[in-house]
């Protein structure tokens, strides 16, 4: 009879410790689930953020030849204004 108790006390125990611990999973499930789609949505944004700095240096980039060339333009264009300005005197 004592064995019979000791297994009731036992299995009692055991139920509770399980229930507990299935608590706690569910817990930590919930807030896992909770980061990862704030991590999706945060990953998102950095997505779009890329793309969009992505696009405004390609602008700068061709912003960047455009004046090169003009720049390029000007100093041929002084090489010989100059040339044209030394020979006339």
């Amino acid at each position: 009879m004592e064995t019979l108790l000791k297994a009731d006390i036992f299995f009692f125990i055991t139920a509770i410790a399980v229930a507990v611990i299935a608590v706690i999973f569910a817990v930590v499930l919930v807030y896992a689930v909770t980061i990862a789609r704030n991590v999706r949505d945060i990953t998102a944004e950095v997505k779009q953020q890329t793309r969009k700095l992505s696009a405004d240096i390609d602008t700068l980039r061709e912003k960047a030849k455009e004046k090169k060339l003009f720049a390029w333009g000007e100093i041929l264009a002084n090489l010989f204004d100059r040339g044209k300005k030394g020979r006339k005197r």
